[in-house]
């Protein structure tokens, strides 16, 4: 199961969260494209250079043009944003099943190559995954930033009405 993640980089509102099974192409743009019908399109887009990013790439060329900066790549560890999300997101939302998965699979209770394993596992598991990221989503864009006057997340992309998404994607042990 792979995480999909956008945030703004002025407010540093999350704007998509999504859980998804694959990290396809047109399965990580689908959150991205939600995330412009909900918040407008951004100005540009940094992603790193897997080729999941290439139809959120082509969207952004087709939507803005090219030569102008509309899609940025490089190496997520340079985006202080997203890896602060990332590891916030980590901490106090999919840490948990990330060690009950390795639990379960050290004490030989999970096989991992049981396809009714896994599907238990994905019946399971999967909507609690996708409660706990949109929970996790909406306690972030509500929480006080220490820098900004206090505004949270959410009230700052309010005030300014640009979005500047940084797009990366996470992988989670299923």
């Amino acid at each position: 199961m792979f995480i999909h993640a956008g945030i703004d980089g002025f407010s540093r509102r999350v704007t998509f969260k999504n859980l998804a099974p694959d990290n396809e192409a047109a399965t990580a743009s689908e959150p991205f494209v939600r995330g412009c019908q909900e918040f407008g399109v951004p100005s540009r887009v940094r992603t790193d250079h897997g080729k999941e990013n290439l139809d959120i790439a082509r969207f952004m060329l087709t939507h803005s043009g090219a030569n102008r900066g509309s899609i940025i790549t490089g190496r997520s560890v340079h985006n202080q944003r997203i890896e602060r999300l990332w590891r916030d997101s980590f901490q106090s939302c999919t840490n948990v099943f990330n060690q009950l998965f390795y639990f379960l699979e050290k004490h030989h209770i999970l096989d991992e190559t049981s396809e009714l394993h896994l599907w238990c596992l994905h019946y399971v598991f999967v909507p609690r995954i996708r409660t706990a990221l949109r929970v996790f989503k909406e306690g972030w864009n509500n929480h006080s930033l220490t820098s900004p006057g206090g505004k949270s997340p959410k009230q700052l992309s309010i005030r300014n009405g640009s979005i500047k998404l940084s797009i990366y994607f996470n992988q989670i042990a299923l």
